[in-house]
């Protein structure tokens, strides 16, 4: 059996924790800016981010049917440049969750702040 201990040593259990959590708000985020396509939203999101964050396949489609499922975001099949997309858009609930979340990193990221100086 795995010792916990262990994995928290690791940097890429870090990087799964923590960039998990930030690649929801920064969906909901990219959903904020315009609607879009699975696609479209994966390259804003890595783009925003410099490469930090590079939502992949796994992890974007599961995230936008949990947002769908929870009335966050509805999707609506559209045809794009002659190719079909699931085009998502954010909901009136999906804003108040974007701000929930941004308020909420905002006060976590400036206590990190200054635990660091």
């Amino acid at each position: 059996m795995d010792n916990p201990a262990v994995k928290l040593t690791k940097t890429s259990y870090w990087n799964k924790l923590i960039r998990g959590a930030f690649t929801k708000v920064l969906i909901l985020y990219a959903l904020r800016q315009s609607p879009s396509y699975a696609y479209q939203i994966s390259l804003f999101v890595e783009e925003l981010t410099q490469g930090i964050i590079s939502p992949t396949e796994g992890t974007l489609y599961p995230t936008l049917a949990e947002l769908e499922k929870g009335k966050y975001v509805t999707a609506k099949t559209e045809e794009i440049q002659g190719r079909k997309r699931r085009v998502y858009r954010l909901t009136r609930g999906g804003q108040r969750a974007y701000y929930a979340a941004f308020r909420t990193l905002k006060e976590t990221l400036s206590f990190l702040t200054k635990l660091t100086d």
